[in-house]
């Protein structure tokens, strides 16, 4: 493991949120074809945990999927 310290906060912060991209799009991709079903993205929600408040990250916008 890595010393924890802001660089790698962020760098966990934004693993993180390619993840959820990720993960909303093979979703999305696999939903595609079904008759009457959608995923829509909405709002963002702001991540800003309190590791990253402690490192001083500043809060990073995370897709949300309904």
């Amino acid at each position: 493991m890595s010393e924890i310290d802001k660089k790698y906060i962020k760098s966990r912060v934004n693993d993180w949120v390619n993840k959820i991209e990720d993960l909303y799009s093979t979703v999305k991709k696999a939903l595609s074809d079904l008759e009457g079903i959608e995923c829509k993205s909405v709002k963002h929600m702001m991540m800003h945990e309190e590791l990253m408040q402690n490192f001083g990250v500043l809060p990073k916008k995370a897709s949300r999927v309904r």
